[in-house]
């Protein structure tokens, strides 16, 4: 008796359940002569045959029963292994959607991430920067990264850091004038500030308070334009003072306390697929680290 090829089982079931080389060869994609080999190559390993041949085709004999049930429960096996390897590995491959605050996310995050994609060469991040806020529950992100704790929802949350938000101008917009101290000092200046329909954003409500009569002298829909107008000049604008202090520019009102809100992870459930958890562990980690960072008056 050899040593058994456990490949040679495949061939083996096949022929049992149709009882035709013809047919079996197809249903294998190879040649009736190569079902015919691993059949004799089987049956030299066990030391008996397995089948009748007969014109009609091949029909299992006693022996070839007696083990066509193991085979086909080594069959089953086999089977769900492979499943389960695949779902973990799909678990730990695939995409992953978040959502983050728009300029916090562009230009503090997505920076940071280099260690974690070198890590996992199957992931691919999705990443929505935008000011609106996305919601879980609708499916249009596996991980959001809010300004604002959800209030409303059953999901899995947890308050990574606080943010600082402060005025800022460009050095040469304060050269060219007096940079304001106080609230009252900003009639003067020329505020950046927002479009109407984004009046609601946390940063747009503290600034409307600061200056409740104000003529801004440019208004956007993002965030990465007023960035870009207050490194140009232009004006002055509320912004994440990680971002504004990294960027060379001057924070303005420094005779009254920033706007400090915090900075929340979010996911949908505890079923969340191994990724997505990676995920959200990497981006809550990296907010903790940079706490000092992100509120420097903390």
């Amino acid at each position: 008796m050899s040593t058994m090829d456990w490949n040679d089982l495949r061939y083996f079931l096949a022929l049992g359940r149709c009882e035709s080389l013809t047919e079996a060869s197809r249903q294998l994609r190879v040649s009736q002569s190569t079902v015919s080999r691993r059949i004799d190559a089987l049956e030299h390993a066990v030391g008996k045959p397995l089948f009748h041949r007969r014109q009609t085709g091949y029909v299992l004999n006693e022996a070839g029963r007696t083990i066509f049930g193991e085979a086909e429960a080594i069959e089953t096996g086999a089977t769900a292994f492979q499943q389960r390897a695949r779902s973990d590995l799909g678990a730990q491959s695939g995409p992953v959607t978040i959502a983050m605050p728009e300029l916090l996310g562009v230009e503090f995050l997505l920076p940071r991430l280099n260690v974690f994609l070198a890590g996992h060469p199957g992931v691919t991040l999705d990443v929505m920067a935008d000011v609106r806020p996305l919601r879980l529950a609708r499916r249009e992100a596996d991980i959001l990264v809010r300004l604002v704790r959800p209030d409303h929802g059953e999901y899995r949350m947890r308050r990574a850091a606080k943010l600082a938000v402060g005025l800022y101008a460009s050095r040469g917009y304060v050269q060219d004038q007096l940079a304001p101290l106080v609230s009252e000092d900003l009639a003067a200046h020329r505020l950046i500030g927002w479009l109407p329909d984004f009046h609601y954003l946390i940063h747009a409500a503290w600034l409307m308070e600061k200056a409740p009569l104000q003529t801004f002298a440019l208004r956007t829909s993002t965030m990465a334009a007023q960035f870009a107008a207050v490194k140009a000049g232009l004006g002055i604008a509320a912004l994440p003072c990680a971002v504004g202090e990294v960027a060379g520019l001057v924070r303005v009102l420094t005779g009254e306390p920033p706007l400090i809100v915090d900075v929340w992870v979010v996911t949908a459930d505890e079923a969340a697929p191994e990724r997505v958890r990676k995920v959200t562990d990497c981006l809550t980690q990296i907010l903790m680290d940079a706490r000092a960072e992100l509120d420097p008056f903390g």
